[in-house]
């Protein structure tokens, strides 16, 4: 039989005890929401994700001059010029080209007056790359230039300078008569790895032009392959 004594004693027991489970669920709460709040917080302080991330990301890049064989109209002639670009886990490239006709060729007379007519052509614009195994000896790289260009026609006004020297000075009575358009051209080449900073390329590939309608000529005229070879220096 239980006295009050007895009873009283249970009591205090069941008190002691839920208290200590009511403590024991705190604490346990309160590790739980100090951890949710510690991770929370180097969440907040970790580096973002980035598309290029300079932990895993490997940058580069170069520059350098090219000059190659191609066609204007029916004639052979050459381009001369240069790109440059950044260069990404040694795979892939960014950058920009462009390339001027270093050859002569005649252009219809612009009118009564003129002479010494001559075609000039040029264009330029953004490039993007591939390279296959950058660190072997020998590799393979492929690109496309994507962007403008004109050809113009560039003669004299004998009426404003009806003598010019033997030397070629085309400085005065200078006149522009051009014809812009869109060029894609895309490339491929065989790279060789000369030293740790310079690459020879020997490439071949084809410029699609579109928009020329003057001067007795069309996209055809300008369109052609391009054939050559190029030198880039920089860190790879």
């Amino acid at each position: 039989m239980m006295t009050a004594t007895t009873f009283n004693f249970e009591l205090k027991r069941t008190e002691t005890r839920t208290l200590e489970g009511s403590m024991t669920h705190v604490l346990k709460t309160a590790g739980a929401v100090c951890i949710l709040v510690l991770a929370m917080t180097a969440s907040v302080f970790a580096s973002p994700r980035t598309l290029l991330d300079s932990r895993t990301t490997e940058l580069g890049g170069y520059g350098g001059p090219m000059a190659a064989y191609t066609t204007f109209g029916s004639e052979d002639a050459v381009i001369v010029g240069g790109q440059g670009a950044m260069l990404v886990n040694k795979s892939f490239y960014i950058g920009a080209g462009g390339y001027g006709m270093a050859t002569r060729h005649r252009a219809p007379s612009a009118g009564i007056g003129t002479s010494d007519s001559r075609f000039e052509m040029g264009y330029g614009g953004m490039l993007l790359g591939l390279v296959h195994n950058s660190d072997d000896v020998v590799h393979m790289s492929a690109d496309v230039l994507v962007g403008a260009g004109a050809v113009v026609n560039h003669y004299f006004d004998d009426r404003l300078t009806p003598h010019y020297d033997s030397d070629g000075d085309w400085d005065n009575g200078r006149k522009y008569d051009d014809d812009p358009f869109f060029v894609v051209q895309p490339m491929a080449r065989i790279e060789v790895n000369v030293l740790s900073f310079w690459r020879v390329g020997f490439e071949g590939g084809y410029r699609i032009v579109n928009g020329v309608n003057s001067f007795g000529m069309d996209d055809n005229d300008l369109s052609g392959p391009v054939a050559g070879i190029s030198f880039k220096f920089g860190k790879f």
